[in-house]
């Protein structure tokens, strides 16, 4: 493969896997927001109802089984830890898999891309010394002169 395209090819390679680097990065990021406003709104939610049942636990008008069960549910609710689902968070561990791996792919681009550069570069150096170099282009006008005065001497014997 020619140098040009081999850069060409890499500069594809490096923008589809910073897009899929973008692409997990911003999947995971609102996995993170999903399980941060679902597990706050848990927690308000359990707040809510541990306030209602201190009410109920501390309320000597309620009857006694009121309070007990109150004061029960209470301890269980005290107990209720919050974290993310399992799906929540394979479906986050995904995302970082699939954002570590592209980002493993555009680095690797990357160095490729750094040596196909150089080799680009080289070539083009070589084809600027093989085009600009060529100083016959310049010369060429005056072989076209010598040529012509050689036929026209060639034309001008053939005569006499």
């Amino acid at each position: 493969m020619n140098a040009f395209k081999k850069v060409t090819q890499l500069k594809e390679d490096y923008d589809i896997a910073h897009l899929q680097l973008m692409s997990a990065h911003n999947d995971a990021r609102d996995i993170v927001n999903a399980v941060s406003s679902r597990l706050e709104a848990d927690i308000e939610q359990t707040d809510s109802r541990a306030a209602k049942l201190e009410a109920q636990a501390a309320d000597t008008e309620r009857s006694e089984t009121v309070r007990r069960v109150a004061s029960m549910e209470l301890s269980k609710l005290r107990l209720k830890t919050f974290s993310p689902t399992e799906e929540e968070a394979a479906a986050f561990g995904e995302q970082i898999e699939l954002l570590r791996e592209a980002r493993r792919d555009a680095l690797n681009v990357q160095e490729k891309m750094s040596s196909a550069i150089i080799e680009a570069e080289q070539a083009l150096k070589e084809i600027q010394s093989a085009v600009v170099g060529d100083e016959s282009i310049m010369l060429s006008e005056r072989w076209a002169e010598g040529l012509q005065e050689a036929f026209n001497k060639l034309c001008a014997e053939a005569k006499k």
